[in-house]
């Protein structure tokens, strides 16, 4: 059963977000533009330090 949201990590916090995650559907590619489930819109960000 999937989630009706995902984390994303962006603008240097975590957020939900509705959008669908590219294939191979791990996570958002750096840089990409991503609504959040508050309203904002964020470029999302990689790896373990954006995690934290």
């Amino acid at each position: 059963m999937s989630h009706p949201f995902v984390w994303v990590p962006g603008g240097g916090a975590r957020h939900a977000s509705g959008d669908v995650v590219p294939l191979p559907g791990v996570e958002f590619p750096e840089g990409v533009a991503v609504s959040t489930l508050c309203g904002a819109e964020v470029s999302a960000e990689t790896g373990e330090v954006a995690w934290l």
